[in-house]
């Protein structure tokens, strides 16, 4: 499984489209300032798991193998 911090913005997504064709995919997104719409298809299909969390946190990806830092404030 392949994780990506920040899957929901729009470098993220457009990543999340490819890999999906390699792997599973965990998006790890706050939702702060993001929207599903990117990747609403891969959710409905099964291809992408949505964790909401926040980075700035500890939390444990144990089933990702390689994981994609796209995470950043806007601002």
């Amino acid at each position: 499984m392949i994780g990506v911090t920040g899957g929901l913005g729009f470098i993220g997504s457009h990543l999340v489209d490819r890999l999906v064709s390699y792997d599973k995919v965990t998006i790890i997104d706050s939702l702060s300032s993001s929207t599903m719409d990117y990747i609403k298809k891969h959710i409905e299909n099964g291809d992408v798991v949505l964790q909401k969390k926040d980075i700035t946190k500890e939390f444990r990806l144990d089933e990702c193998e390689t994981i994609y830092h796209f995470a950043a404030l806007p601002d």
